[in-house]
């Protein structure tokens, strides 16, 4: 575990990152950055609710939540588990990341915690937005509650017996900032590799440049592969031949099934890669 001197120099050294990334995206971003007698830098925001809610200004000593996010960020990376799946047996291992991953703990520990900061004080005022935004949608439950307690009260006195019910009202508020919150988390972690963020039927859908990046590092895996059954074999590799190399599908002796060629097509069919193109393109090399 990282020192508090550790910890203190590493959120100081995030912070004058994350402001010098942010400012890179727009100089007049910050109002002001001031600083404290000891360093600490503080970033100045002021903003206007596009629903015409108020307005703000808010000086952000950011440094303590940097620190909160080394930390988490260490834990995170001592006791996050994998679930490692072996395709051809089905047999499933749970393994820790910092059990995988023995030599770079420092450095994925400054990675995680590096764009964690970016986003805290790059994506504060949205945060100060929506906090005006909640505020006046919670005053107005707080206001129809105060109505409805005293026509209550006033209907008691008459003799009558009534219950006001604000558990709709407060369910409805409820609701719409946990999509909100949904949203704004899928915004910020949507098209990273490997990783799901929406639940529903089928995959999630990515986006066009996601979807190109993908498609051109198989491509070039593809070629790869091919080139290296090529160069041991002396001749022109079959394509289960080059399946194989790349891992795809596999082999089930119980069953006597064989998915390599099926699970290739597959893949290249899913992204959209002409499997014959890359092979007259390394043969056409391979003869001039």
């Amino acid at each position: 575990m990282l020192t508090e001197q550790e910890v203190d120099a590493l959120a100081r050294e995030l912070l004058t990152d994350a402001i010098r990334e942010v400012r890179s995206w727009d100089k007049k971003y910050f109002d002001a950055i001031l600083q404290t007698d000891d360093g600490e830098l503080i970033p100045v925001y002021s903003g206007t609710s596009p629903e015409s809610l108020g307005s703000f200004v808010c000086e952000f000593m950011a440094l303590a939540a940097i620190k909160r996010i080394i930390h988490s960020c260490e834990l995170s990376f001592d006791t996050f588990e994998v679930t490692l799946s072996n395709k051809d047996t089905g047999e499933e291992a749970k393994r820790r990341v910092s059990e995988m991953v023995k030599k770079g703990r420092a450095d994925s520990i400054k990675y995680m915690a590096r764009w964690a900061s970016v986003n805290l004080i790059g994506f504060f005022p949205q945060r100060l937005h929506d906090c005006l935004d909640d505020a006046v949608t919670d005053c107005g439950i707080i206001a129809n509650a105060l109505l409805a307690a005293v026509m209550a009260e006033a209907i008691v006195k008459s003799g009558m017996t009534v219950t006001a019910d604000a558990r709709a009202d407060i369910e409805k508020a409820a609701a719409k900032a946990a999509e909100k919150k949904r949203e704004t988390l899928r915004g910020h972690i949507d098209g990273l590799p490997h990783l799901l963020t929406k639940k529903g039927r089928g995959a999630p859908i990515k986006s066009p440049q996601l979807r190109k990046l993908e498609r051109d590092a198989y491509a070039a895996r593809v070629e790869t592969a091919y080139r290296e059954v090529r160069a041991r074999e002396g001749k022109k590799p079959t394509k289960i031949s080059v399946a194989t190399e790349l891992g795809a599908g596999g082999i089930n002796p119980a069953k006597g099934s064989d998915t390599r060629l099926t699970a290739f097509g597959n893949k290249l069919r899913s992204l959209k890669i002409d499997y014959e193109a890359i092979a007259s393109k390394v043969e056409s090399e391979l003869h001039e």
